[in-house]
């Protein structure tokens, strides 16, 4: 991987390089060298991620976000990736959080949930409220084990049909629960977890949300912002979208799309 690093540098050493351009090449070489029977078992960093967060660290970003991390151990066999779901994880995040913060960036946990396809299930009615309520507990115990590992906040990741974007869209959460009917119903699964974590994690620690803008529209996720906001969340990530929710025609008119 250090081979790897250096010629990544002599490539990228352009000044008219963007950041992003830069991260999103390191990024690739880290998932190059994983060592990925590894990360599946353990779900912590290995080597690779500690050099390349060490290379993030360099960026001089002011605020960087991690990879997604999941809250539960139950998604690591459907989609592998750094875990937040017991204390054992949390020496491997903290040294993530220490070389990420070395030229005073600010970091952030990425907390994540895949949503049915992790309980091998087809719709997310399938799964027992029951279930979903303790995953609400899971987000908050992950945003916890965040803050002991030193971390300046938690994003919770809403979008790209991921659980909470499945609980927030009226396409996927349709079933009669507490948290179906009304946008508002919808919104309080995701805004009970940011009220839990600034209650647990203080009024300093950064709370973003990574929402989409297609929740089934423009108009109903402006709304949705406004209610993360007045839950006390501290910055919005808006992202649009995945191929599946493109197929089944999820844009309204409202949503301006530019092909270029």
């Amino acid at each position: 991987i250090r081979d790897k690093l250096i010629s990544f540098e002599l490539e990228y050493s352009d000044e008219n390089e963007t950041v992003n351009s830069i991260l999103s090449q390191i990024s690739k070489v880290k998932n190059d060298c994983l060592n990925i029977d590894e990360y599946i078992s353990t779900a912590c960093p290995d080597e690779t991620f500690r050099i390349i967060y060490k290379e993030y660290g360099k960026s001089g970003l002011g605020i960087i976000i991690s990879d997604a991390v999941n809250v539960s151990k139950e998604c690591q066999i459907y989609r592998p990736a750094l875990g937040c779901w017991e204390d054992s994880q949390i020496p491997g995040l903290r040294i993530l959080a220490q070389n990420l913060q070395r030229e005073h960036t600010r970091a952030i946990l990425q907390l994540a949930h895949r949503g049915f396809p992790c309980l091998d299930v087809h719709a997310l009615q399938e799964i027992p409220a029951t279930h979903l309520l303790e995953v609400q507990k899971d987000f908050i115990a992950g945003a916890v084990r965040g803050k002991q590992a030193g971390f300046d906040g938690v994003e919770l990741h809403a979008c790209h049909a991921y659980l909470l974007s499945q609980i927030l869209s009226p396409l996927t959460n349709y079933f009669d629960w507490k948290y179906s009917g009304t946008l508002e119903k919808r919104a309080l699964y995701v805004t009970e977890i940011v009220e839990a974590i600034r209650r647990s994690c203080g009024e300093n620690f950064i709370i973003g949300v990574r929402m989409g803008c297609n929740e089934p529209d423009l108009s109903s996720s402006i709304r949705l912002a406004r209610l993360f906001e007045q839950a006390g969340v501290d910055y919005l990530s808006v992202s649009v979208g995945t191929g599946t929710r493109i197929n089944i025609g999820c844009f309204d008119e409202s949503f301006a799309w530019d092909e270029k």
